[in-house]
């Protein structure tokens, strides 16, 4: 079976420039986008030469949307600061860096935010102008199981040129953000959640991360909860395997045995085996499987999940002892 498990090497959020941080900055970024095309020559090409050239102006330009930066000059406020400071957000297609200048020594100052930090980008338009909210998750520190802890952290922007290029900044955002998921295409996210596990927390703990599944990463799911014991198992043998690309037990390990023992009894188990990973939100009293392929705060294990994660298999032993 495959479980989303943390990644050997996060990505981290990373500042530079602000008091008490050391840092470099952002790094030089170069931009690319020729496009080489096999033209002939000789006489009464120049038309075609023009036409050429046309084309490869506006491929470069596609390139250069792509591999950035695309800029725009707002007022950011970054998380903990009491208000916005005008600043250059650039985008590029893994990261964002926004830019300003101290307020007291005009030095300048950088903040680069990479996309396996980045959930998604949402665009405010009750108000006018319209204004953007950037919703981030921290990785994991310390990198320990036990300990290790994130935070959902707010940017915001606003004070663009025009409406317009508030929406093409969030969706550059967006697009940015959306080159780390879960899994891309069609297809659900399940949680099973247990609301007695452990310390009879998962109804809580569930409502402290979906937030950042649903509002802040637009990633479809359904929800279904346990009422006995026994019934993990009886809905994921009811499952549409063909719109489930991902369950995640938001309980204990005895829930987690349960769903992974139904996957196991399928009759057609290895396929399903093959296209649907298992994770976990711990909600109960040890919560083993999250210790060994992610954290066992809650933040911190839907980081692994949303950004932090590779898929791989696990083994699985089957035990068979007196027809059972």
């Amino acid at each position: 079976h495959a479980p989303l498990e943390s990644s050997p090497r996060p990505q981290p959020q990373r500042h530079s420039g602000d008091s008490g941080s050391p840092g470099n900055g952002p790094k030089d970024h170069h931009h690319q986008g020729h496009h080489h095309e096999h033209g002939g020559g000789g006489h009464g090409h120049g038309q075609h030469r023009t036409r050429r050239r046309a084309r490869h102006r506006a491929m470069s330009e596609d390139a250069g949307a792509m591999n950035g930066p695309l800029r725009w000059e707002c007022r950011v406020k970054r998380p903990n600061k009491l208000n916005g400071q005008q600043s250059t957000l650039e985008v590029f297609v893994d990261r964002m860096v926004v830019l300003w200048k101290q307020q007291i020594t005009g030095m300048p100052r950088s903040a680069e935010l990479s996309a396996r930090n980045t959930l998604g980008a949402e665009l405010i338009t009750r108000d006018s102008p319209h204004w953007i909210r950037i919703h981030t998750l921290t990785t994991p520190s310390p990198p320990a199981p036990d300990t290790g802890a994130a935070e959902h952290e707010v940017y915001e922007a606003h004070g663009f040129a025009s409406n317009e290029d508030a929406v093409r900044c969030q969706q550059a955002l967006q697009r940015m953000a959306d080159t780390v998921r879960p899994f891309t295409g069609p297809g659900t996210m399940l949680f099973i959640v247990n609301p007695v596990s452990g310390h009879k927390q998962g109804r809580e703990l569930f409502a402290k991360v979906r937030p950042l599944f649903v509002d802040c990463a637009k990633i479809p799911v359904d929800v279904l909860e346990t009422r006995c014991a026994g019934h993990a198992a009886q809905m994921v043998k009811g499952l549409d395997f063909d719109r489930v690309r991902a369950i995640v037990c938001v309980s204990g390990d005895g829930t987690v045995c349960e769903v992974l023992n139904a996957l196991m009894e399928l009759p057609n188990r290895e396929d399903v085996l093959q296209k649907v990973v298992l994770g976990t939100i711990p909600a109960g009293s040890e919560c083993a499987l999250a210790k060994m392929v992610g954290y066992v705060s809650p933040l911190s294990a839907a980081y692994v999940i949303l950004k932090g994660h590779r898929v791989r298999p696990i083994d699985v032993l089957h035990i068979h002892q007196a027809g059972r």
